[in-house]
């Protein structure tokens, strides 16, 4: 199960091989990675660290969200964002949940 204090949002990146991520709760807070899976195992770590030198640097640390949640979006081949919001208690290793395959854009789109 993942443990996170605070919400995460999860987003597909025009480049396939990166996926964005950042708190709503926690400002400042942002990273990416390779997977969706490998964004929550950085969240977990890097809010830590994230928390840990705001108090350092005296600044103020939002408090912890009691109801976490994260949310994963994606862009579909035709070019619509959709996203899926789950709490932190679903998700775990074994089941977290990966975008559908990237589909090759037309030439000429953005």
């Amino acid at each position: 199960m993942i443990e996170i204090p605070y919400s995460l949002v999860i987003e597909a990146t025009e480049d396939p091989e990166f996926f964005a991520f950042h708190s709503p709760d926690l400002v400042g807070f942002t990273g990416v990675g390779h997977s969706v899976e490998d964004c929550l195992y950085r969240a977990k770590w890097g809010i830590r660290e994230h928390v840990e030198v705001l108090r350092e640097q005296g600044l103020p640390v939002p408090p912890v969200n009691p109801n976490p949640r994260i949310t994963i979006r994606w862009r579909s081949p035709g070019g619509r964002v959709t996203s899926g919001c789950r709490t932190p208690g679903w998700l775990n290793t074994a089941s977290a949940v990966s975008p559908p395959a990237r589909q090759p854009r037309p030439s000429g789109e953005e």
